[in-house]
């Protein structure tokens, strides 16, 4: 019988080799700097947590950066056990519609702080929750920054524990956030930023 040489029968040329590499590229599934580790404000213990390997840790943090230029608002859905869903507003002034799907979305927020002394690692947490104490807490941080806004600076935020608060027939506690300066925009945060994919 007649059969076909395969191209590759013969030694390969470069060209050849290079085009084996180009059809045989692998799945880009390297969880490596694909996400933002979050942190989190435990309304009811008034206290912080972040992600790890481990699952989540307590932390103590005083003082770190919040990246408040590249806040993101919108509404959020948590579930026990389920991953986090967004619908985004289309900026900070507008509002995405309310999903009205029957589940419970909340109005929330999504804001990156920094301080490798404080968190470790590449330093870059992830603040995203509809919790209400936390949310109170953001708008009040929010007030201050648009209040001091400088061109080109990112404030240093000090956390100063939590205060009590009654919602309804509820309870919670507010993160009490105050900006004590404003600094440079330091290049590794915007350097850890371009590694993830948006």
């Amino acid at each position: 019988k007649n059969r076909r040489k395969k191209w590759w029968a013969s030694k390969p040329t470069l060209t050849q080799l290079k085009l084996v590499r180009e059809l045989n590229m692998p799945l880009n599934l390297n969880n490596s700097n694909s996400f933002i580790p979050h942190i989190r404000w435990m309304a009811s213990l008034s206290s912080w947590s972040i992600s790890s390997l481990d699952g989540q840790q307590p932390v103590e943090w005083t003082e770190c950066l919040f990246d408040l230029a590249n806040i993101k608002t919108g509404w959020g859905l948590f579930g026990d056990g389920l991953a986090p869903e967004w619908i985004w507003d289309v900026s900070i002034q507008q509002s995405a519609p309310n999903p009205n799907d029957g589940r419970e979305w909340k109005r929330g927020f999504s804001v990156n702080m920094f301080s490798p002394q404080q968190f470790g690692g590449d330093g870059i947490r992830e603040f995203a929750t509809t919790g209400v104490g936390a949310t109170m807490g953001i708008g009040d941080l929010y007030s201050q920054y648009e209040t001091g806004l400088q061109a080109n600076k990112i404030p240093v935020v000090q956390y100063g524990g939590a205060e009590p608060l009654r919602i309804g027939k509820g309870n919670t506690n507010k993160p009490i956030l105050r900006i004590t300066r404003w600094v440079d925009r330091p290049a590794a945060l915007d350097a850890m930023l371009d590694t993830i994919p948006s």
